[in-house]
């Protein structure tokens, strides 16, 4: 494989020169350069690859119960496959034996996400006390083409669809009280990386996501208002609930996810259905004092993580994917309450009804509150995922690349056996606890089938029910 080590360089140089001409980021170009990612379909083990920003796994747990709430009837697998420190490098050279077949393809995935980056580009050598050479920055920078194209490459072979997310940032422009100063130039070195993406994407027919762009741009606009605001997280890497939300968007966005929880618009003057689109609806009756029908619906709204309600704010999250439109033409004029199972909802002109109100703004209606229960679920399943599998899959990989590059799993046990009965003879009080679980199949197998049963949990959770809707005169009697 040919190295372009010469596009790096000047690209990077490039990027570093915009930056201290204009102290902001030069826009990349626009993502979907590549073949377009469709949306996952029933039948599909998606594994998410990447990182510590991974890892902690939150942009795909809030991607995981958008599906689980949108498409309850669709059976799809996800596997997080991100581990802290992770490089592109490492899971392609450093032990493949381990990460890339062990860890990755033996999920056999149908589509595998890959965000790579901010640890490849070697943040180090952008240090205020860094030699003044950017041998080490582009050396990196061809390392990561290198391994990144490897990895593309081995993914499709095995069968994968491959979407490619072009990283996250580094936010050098964000005024940070207390924090260390910022390494000047690592993210135009993301902006490298996420510029190779468009061209990877078009070259491998990938699916392609923008997070970086976006990301840079939000940072750009909030912190006009507030110099202080940052998309990532105080340590100018890792995003915090809001900037996962947002990366969420990105995805569900980018791969042609549509705004429509369902549609329902009935005739407030005869009763008559004149759109039902993702649900049925039934029982429509029309009278000056009331309107009324049944509707089950083919999908839940989506309950927006409470620390995450900013979000909101920075993309038009609710009006591109979240849209549970109820509209009501000819209604009598004046404010009318819409009640759902018999529980009020809220009071709405008649004019807000005649270009629909969206139920998934209001979070007392019967649909959120399943909505939200699912959540909670998925909180469940993430924190267990990431606490018990991953942290497990980090230790076994840091064994594995100590062994050698082809090291297998076989050979990790065997490792964590010898660590282990060492550590008994010297004190059987002080033993690892991180290596017994790796040992200990039953451990291991406990935390799966825990994540498993949260997952079941929310697809049996999310099956739509059916729901009265009645809309009455504000303030009428017996209500």
């Amino acid at each position: 494989m040919q190295l372009n080590k010469s596009f790096f360089i000047l690209l990077l140089l490039g990027l570093v020169a915009a930056d201290a001409a204009t102290g902001t980021q030069p826009p990349a170009a626009q993502a979907g350069a590549g073949s377009a990612a469709p949306p996952f379909k029933s039948g599909d083990t998606v594994c998410w690859i990447g990182d510590s920003i991974t890892h902690l796994g939150r942009y795909h747990a809030d991607i995981q119960l958008f599906y689980v709430t949108r498409f309850p009837d669709r059976d799809i697998t996800f596997h997080n496959c991100g581990i802290g420190g992770d490089t592109a490098g490492g899971i392609m050279q450093n032990s493949p034996g381990y990460r890339f077949n062990h860890d990755i393809l033996a999920h056999k995935p149908t589509v595998a996400t890959i965000m790579l980056g901010m640890n490849d580009v070697n943040r180090g050598a952008y240090a205020k006390n860094a030699p003044p050479d950017a041998t080490n920055k582009a050396a990196a920078l061809a390392n990561y083409e290198k391994n990144m194209c490897l990895m593309i490459e081995g993914l499709q072979a095995a069968g994968s669809r491959v979407i490619l997310l072009r990283p996250t940032i580094y936010d050098e422009t964000a005024v940070l009280r207390g924090q260390p100063s910022p390494h000047a130039g690592v993210n135009g070195a993301l902006g490298a990386c996420a510029a190779k993406m468009i061209e990877w994407s078009a070259k491998y027919h990938t699916g392609l996501v923008d997070f970086y762009d976006r990301m840079n741009a939000i940072n750009a606009a909030e912190q006009k208002k507030d110099p202080g605001f940052t998309i990532v997280g105080e340590d100018r890497i890792h995003p915090g609930p809001v900037g996962h939300l947002v990366m969420a968007y990105a995805f569900l966005k980018d791969t042609g996810m549509t705004p429509w929880v369902s549609k329902m618009t009935v005739d407030g003057k005869d009763g008559s259905i004149l759109e039902s689109t993702n649900c049925t609806i039934s029982k429509a009756a029309a009278s000056p004092e009331k309107i009324s029908f049944e509707c089950l619906e083919g999908a839940l709204p989506y309950p927006i993580p409470p620390a995450a309600s900013k979000a909101i704010d920075l993309v038009p999250f609710m009006q591109d994917l979240n849209q549970e439109l109820l509209t009501v033409p000819n209604l009598p004029v004046g404010t009318w309450t819409l009640a759902i199972d018999g529980q009020a909802c809220g009071d709405f002109s008649s004019e807000q009804f005649a270009t629909g109100v969206n139920l998934a703004t209001i979070t007392s209606t019967p649909q959120y509150k399943q909505a939200a229960a699912i959540m909670i679920i998925n909180d469940r399943r993430q924190g267990l995922e990431m606490r018990e599998i991953r942290n497990m899959a980090r230790t076994e990989y840091g064994i594995a690349a100590k062994i050698s590059p082809s090291a297998d799993a076989a050979q990790v046990l065997a490792t964590v056996q010898k660590q282990v009965d060492e550590q008994i003879a010297k004190d059987p009080q002080k033993v690892s606890p991180v290596l017994k679980s790796i040992l200990d199949s039953t451990a291991r197998q406990s935390a799966i089938v825990k994540e498993h049963e949260c997952t079941v949990a929310m697809r049996t959770a999310a099956k739509p029910r059916p729901h009265t809707y009645v809309l009455t005169p504000a303030g009428a009697a017996g209500q």
